[in-house]
């Protein structure tokens, strides 16, 4: 390379200016190896200091979630049912049933119910193997805590499951007495989730330097530092970490020397550490990172350097062919300034006319959806229309009964029997309330309104449609067959909804009228998270090419008709992001499958 920039032909340069041009290069080579190993260095103290800040964040986290969980979960009165009673016990099972759910709902790992003994009353593992329930852990620092009605904090390999996780506990009181602790286990999932970085190797040590998380296996249940042979039979006493041997891990304890460690060859290896003691729980927080020698950035650094010295000699070489072409790009730029007017002049003017198109459709689709809304109101008014006789037939019986208790009445008073006469005013109230039920079913049914999108019971929907063909079906000696499931809701307009629930209804009625025995069946049911609703009939069905042809406009198979039921049906249910679908029977008969996504609001 150093070559190949001594050969350059540049005018007026002579042999003394390429030995200082050489000289350069190697100086700026050098400062350039200098700076690489500092910076990185540097760089990667901070990235441990980072790490290190991440990863106390997380655990204050996870302990902050759980912290309190304790102390609200033992002013619980179904913990108290447990007390006094044996483990096993059906009292015992019942609060163990209760543990389980709120272990569920919390994400905790076990929660469980001692005595004051320490002996488990209840457990939220009681159906499993390694139930707690029985078991004794009055040797547990978090029991002993909680028994003086303080708030318990510990972290230890469980005695029965051999898990590690972080133990809080918190006394039960019952009339201003202990009378049990509660403790909550929890394992830090989250934790491990967040050592899948390969440039950074973590350790967690308690308060004895007891290493109790690591990135690297073997580096588990050793100490950091020496501790006392006492203080190591103390920690194996309370089965904390079980039976590990807490072997001392490194041979130095100089906080300003770098760690060796062991790798997973048992090799030594050294490592830059940053560290950071929290206050509570009383942990040491660790972030390492081999110390090695980084050859791959100075490399790099030292290519980019001498890159950008050859594009400075390069620059300075065409200097002199850049100053000629400059006039022709000067006029060559001109030229293309006046292209790119002319161009954006016709833009522009394209762009008005898009506008303009932009604006007639958008006035068109509101016209469109103007005319929609008319032909709903005329389907609905049309629907109502054909059940006219029904309501004259449902207002006849009442108004003639409230005819008969006013003329009974007036009869009554002439012979002063005022208390058959408050019996008959009676009447007359219970009459008009339900032809004012029977009018607002019409009203509510027939007002011209918004769609008002809401969580819609289903089941609800098609009592009222029903409700308002009752005497229809009555009359044409149709049985209703429902199977309805309950429960079920959509995000739907209740009104559009009964509507198009009428006009298959109506269909179906009208493809009954020649059938000897006339049948409508009505299912609703869930399948994951959809909802279904089936209307089927025995009447005289329809042909393959009427089925394909159902939901176009003005299509109809009646004699007398618009066409537009099934068509502003299927547009009502696609507005609710559903489907409606026509099927012919096997036998006799045809139905429709209404088919509409379950309302998310009411998910438990």
């Amino acid at each position: 390379m150093t070559t190949s920039w001594i050969n350059i032909r540049t005018k007026g340069t002579h042999k003394g200016s390429k030995i200082g041009l050489l000289l350069l290069w190697l100086t700026t080579l050098l400062m350039t190896i200098l700076t690489t190993d500092y910076y990185q260095k540097h760089r990667q103290q901070d990235a441990l200091k980072i790490e290190l800040n991440h990863l106390e964040g997380q655990i204050r986290q996870e302990l902050q979630r759980f912290q309190r969980l304790p102390r609200i979960i033992a002013e619980h009165p179904g913990l108290l049912q447990a007390i006094g009673h044996p483990p096993g016990s059906k009292a015992s099972e019942q609060t163990s049933q209760l543990l389980s759910t709120l272990n569920t709902l919390q994400g905790s790992n076990v929660t469980y119910l001692l005595n004051r003994q320490g002996l488990t009353l209840a457990s939220s593992n009681y159906q499993q193997a390694d139930s707690f329930v029985g078991t004794s852990y009055a040797f547990r620092p978090y029991f002993k805590a909680a028994i003086k009605g303080e708030d318990g904090q510990y972290f230890a390999l469980g005695s029965r499951s051999g898990k590690r996780g972080y133990y809080f506990s918190a006394p039960v009181y019952h009339q201003h007495k202990i009378m049990a602790v509660l403790v909550i286990k929890v394992r830090f999932n989250l934790l491990d989730s967040s050592w899948k970085t390969p440039r950074f190797d973590y350790l967690i040590t308690d308060y004895h330097s007891v290493i109790f998380y690591a990135t690297q296996p073997h580096w588990l249940y050793h100490t950091l530092y020496p501790i006392k042979e006492s203080l190591r039979k103390t920690i194996k006493q309370s089965r904390q970490y079980g039976s590990h041997p807490l072997k001392q891990l490194i041979s130095h304890t100089q906080s300003d020397m770098p760690f060796i460690m062991p790798n997973e060859n048992n090799q030594s290896q050294a490592f830059l550490v940053e560290q950071h003691k929290m206050t509570q729980p009383a942990w040491e927080l660790y972030t390492m990172t081999p110390k090695q020698w980084v050859w791959q950035p100075i490399l790099q650094a030292c290519f980019l350097t001498s890159l950008i010295f050859l594009v400075l000699v390069l620059l300075i070489n065409y200097g002199y062919q850049l100053r000629a072409r400059r006039q022709l790009l000067a006029r060559l730029n001109m030229q293309l300034e006046a292209r790119v007017n002319h161009r954006t002049r016709q833009l522009t003017l394209s762009n008005q006319q898009l506008k303009e198109a932009i604006q007639k459709y958008h006035q068109t689709n509101k016209t469109l959806r103007q005319t929609e809304a008319e032909l709903m109101q005329t389907a609905k008014l049309a629907m109502l229309g054909e059940l006219s006789a029904s309501l004259n037939h449902e207002l006849n019986q009442p108004l003639t009964a409230l005819l008969t208790y006013a003329e009974n009445s007036q009869r009554l008073l002439r012979k002063n029997k005022n208390e058959t006469v408050q019996e008959n005013l009676t009447q007359i109230i219970r009459v008009a309330d339900l032809m004012r039920a029977i009018i607002a079913r019409f009203k509510v049914f027939a007002r011209k309104s918004k769609p008002l999108r809401q969580s819609t019971p289903v089941h609800s929907v098609i009592k009222a449609a029903l409700a308002l063909l009752h005497n229809k079906m009555i009359k044409q000696g149709v049985i209703a067959q429902l199977d309805l499931q309950v429960d079920l809701w959509v995000h739907a307009d209740p009104v559009q909804l009964e509507q198009v629930l009428i006009n298959l209804l109506n269909n179906a009625l009208e493809a009954l009228k020649e059938t000897s025995t006339p049948q409508i069946q009505i299912r609703s049911w869930q399948d994951k998270e959809q909802i279904f609703i089936k209307v089927k009939d025995n009447g005289c069905g329809f042909k393959e090419i009427a089925a394909e042809s159902l939901f176009e406009p003005f299509f109809t198979t009646k004699a007398k008709g618009l066409g537009l039921g099934t068509t502003i049906s299927r547009r009502i249910i696609e507005s609710f992001n559903g489907q409606l679908s026509a099927y012919k029977n096997a036998d006799k008969g045809a139905y429709f499958i209404i088919q509409l996504p379950q309302e998310s609001t009411r998910e438990e």
